[in-house]
């Protein structure tokens, strides 16, 4: 049976094309996304303590893992792609045992219900739309009671039924309603994001 996250663009044959370049990455931004620096600075003492765990799906090449994990956080980071995660490991090997290969749609049951934070950089949006209820419902499943969903992303001027992704963009009125179908309450995003907990 093909899961969700499986049936995705063949995201590890560009990783794998690559060879080592990163500039050959279209999504990868040479560091951590703005925003979540933003939130890490701005909001995040509030919501939750350093130390936490952290999940952070569809890592890439580990960017945003490796920032949370330098501000102190129990931080782990995983992807569907192998090619993806032995990169990330090679660009942090002190910590390379924090990057995993794992489906978003079928991860560790130990992982059910277990982070204080996750951080999803694009991750939904890399995910076609018939499936972002599912990506949701996953996404809030890795969160322990009281934890605290950011979601970072494009959003669009478009109904994400009309663009031909991945990316594919996020309207602030799906996320919230995704959000909403999963259990979680909405707070008041920072441009670019949508947090949710």
């Amino acid at each position: 049976m093909t899961t969700p996250a499986l049936a995705a663009p063949p995201f590890e044959r560009i990783y794998l094309d690559a060879g080592g370049d990163p500039t050959r990455i279209p999504w990868d931004r040479g560091g951590p996304d703005a925003a979540l620096l933003a939130w890490l600075d701005r909001t995040a003492p509030a919501m939750v303590r350093t130390g936490c765990r952290v999940a952070v799906p569809g890592c890439g090449l580990g960017h945003d893992a490796r920032e949370l994990l330098a501000r102190g956080y129990d931080a782990i980071a995983f992807d569907l792609s192998e090619a993806a995660i032995e990169w990330a490991r090679r660009l942090d090997p002190a910590q390379a045992e924090r990057y995993l290969v794992a489906d978003l749609f079928a991860p560790p049951a130990r992982w059910r219900r277990r982070f204080d934070l996750v951080v999803d950089c694009f991750c939904l949006q890399s995910i076609a739309p018939p499936s972002h209820r599912a990506a949701m419902a996953a996404l809030s499943n890795l969160l322990a009671p009281r934890g605290v969903l950011v979601v970072i992303g494009h959003c669009g001027d478009r109904p994400t039924a009309e663009v031909d992704g991945p990316p594919w963009p996020l309207m602030p009125e799906e996320l919230l309603r995704l959000a909403a179908e999963s259990g979680l309450e909405a707070v008041p995003p920072l441009p670019g994001a949508v947090e949710a907990g």
